[in-house]
């Protein structure tokens, strides 16, 4: 999987000189590519542990832009086990919401009001389907999990050549960590794609669109990336 860089577990040092320092390392990879770096420290009770994707903005190219930070969101939406109480109900609901959707971009494109009728129709359509959905959700079962189990310093973040997914937990909780991460790299379900679509974009006017030097930084790198 060429698009996994590591997956990363250490312990912070504290106390030790530099030149006392001799920290062992374990390397490997897995049959799918993962790369797994170890670095042991039996002196602290927890475990820092780091996912990274070769995922990033200098990745994507016109078109699809924003697809990265967007997945960043997405992930913590859950998966076919994770964040929902029947995923087997939710499928025919988020189909017809992206059904719906389709066309009400195709409206939009061509230019439709909207104030238009229909336009308001499909909208409240979408809306009523997916409150029908949310009724089969466990919102935030994720970072739920996580923390219930002692779980601290949770986030997540995109740049221009990784995605990075982070949280410490207990030592005897790194199992947890594997089962997680490994259903939501294997089997993400995009709920509230649409929805979460729009706090995206605002997300992106409140950084760059409202700040000049954002928007100066921006058009730089435009000038290294494609997209």
């Amino acid at each position: 999987m060429k698009s996994i860089l590591s997956i990363l577990f250490f312990a912070i040092l504290a106390g030790a000189a530099t030149s006392d320092l001799q920290i062992p390392v374990t390397y490997d990879t897995l049959s799918n590519g993962l790369r797994v770096i170890i670095v042991p420290d039996t002196n602290v009770a927890v475990v820092s542990c780091r996912l990274y994707y070769f995922v990033g903005s200098m990745y994507e190219g016109p078109g699809s832009t924003g697809l990265s930070h967007m997945f960043e969101h997405m992930m913590f939406k859950g998966t076919k086990k994770l964040g929902t109480k029947s995923y087997a109900k939710e499928i025919p609901i988020m189909a017809s919401i992206d059904s719906l959707e389709t066309l009400l971009q195709k409206r939009k494109e061509s230019g439709v009001s909207e104030s238009d009728s229909l336009t308001r129709a499909l909208k409240s359509q979408i809306m009523s389907m997916l409150e029908k959905q949310r009724t089969l959700m466990k919102k935030d079962e994720i970072w739920e999990l996580y923390q219930n189990n002692g779980g601290t310093s949770l986030n997540a973040w995109t740049s221009d050549d990784m995605t990075a997914y982070i949280v410490t937990l207990p030592k005897n909780k790194l199992e947890l960590f594997y089962w997680i991460e490994s259903d939501r790299m294997r089997d993400p379900v995009l709920r509230e794609f649409y929805s979460e679509r729009d706090v995206v974009a605002e997300e992106r006017r409140m950084r760059y669109d409202n700040r000049p030097t954002n928007r100066y930084y921006e058009r730089l790198n435009a000038l290294f990336y494609t997209a």
